[in-house]
């Protein structure tokens, strides 16, 4: 099997890894920023490009790993050079029929997994969510997502976005108050290292349990007491102050802070 990666960021950087090291045969690599292309490929000696014209035609898959924003332009702007290939995005966010009106086969390739470019995901147990305008382009991309993952699954457009949004609310959000929570204890010379065994912990338990049976905290108590307390400390900091009382509200909306 053949694939051209279309992009250069980090979804792009780790695709090219893992189907490199699977054997999977990475035909070119196009990118409109020359030197980020060149980045990639050179890795993995691939072929690359920013030229739409030097498009390789031949290719069983051609992954659009770039910005949502981006997928329609590109789209139209490659449909005269690969019209009848299959073309499938790795976004979890946009419908896979934004690839309608540009290529006679399309789908949807996402894996469900935030990725940068300083650290080596386990693919193996990362899910691949696929979609694809029939039964013979599932069948292609359900291959292709086999080799790099153990856990491959077909999902709607619809399926997937609420994937996307529950990733996005489990990961993005809690990734954004670790921040915070690392702000607070940094500006008052205190270590979030410490933290960590509570953080494992955490993510420990939701393996086998539904996380809303083990909440626990003073807004799943109603301990008001504590909950002044902390708001008292967060008087200064009036921006993490009002996540805390949308949070605790949400927790226990008897509280109504």
């Amino acid at each position: 099997m053949k694939i051209v990666i279309v992009g250069a960021g980090n979804v792009a950087f780790q695709l090219a890894d893992r189907f490199s090291e699977k054997g999977v045969v990475v035909a070119q690599l196009f990118n409109r920023n020359i030197q980020k292309a060149r980045e990639i490929a050179e890795k993995h000696q691939i072929d690359f490009t920013n030229d739409p014209s030097k498009l390789y035609r031949d290719a069983d898959v051609y992954l659009f790993c770039i910005s949502d924003d981006g997928i329609g332009l590109l789209a139209n702007e490659l449909k005269q050079f690969i019209p009848d290939r299959l073309v499938a995005h790795t976004s979890g966010a946009v419908d896979s029929h934004i690839l309608h009106p540009f290529f006679a086969n399309y789908g949807g390739f996402y894996p469900l997994q935030t990725f940068t470019k300083n650290s080596i995901p386990n693919f193996e147990k990362i899910p691949v969510m696929i979609t694809a305008n029939s039964e013979s382009n599932l069948s292609t991309l359900k291959i292709l997502a086999s080799k790099i993952s153990t856990i491959v699954q077909c999902v709607t457009d619809e399926e997937r976005l609420l994937y996307h949004l529950a990733a996005v609310i489990s990961n993005n959000f809690t990734n954004h108050l670790f921040g915070k929570a690392y702000g607070l204890l940094k500006n008052n010379d205190l270590s979030f290292d410490l933290l960590m065994p509570l953080i494992e912990e955490t993510v420990q338990k939701i393996h086998f349990n539904n996380p809303d049976e083990i909440q626990t905290g003073p807004a799943r108590r109603g301990d008001m007491k504590t909950i002044k307390e902390h708001l008292n400390l967060l008087n200064l900091n009036p921006e993490l102050k009002k996540i805390y009382i949308d949070i605790s509200n949400s927790i226990n909306p008897k509280l109504k802070l």
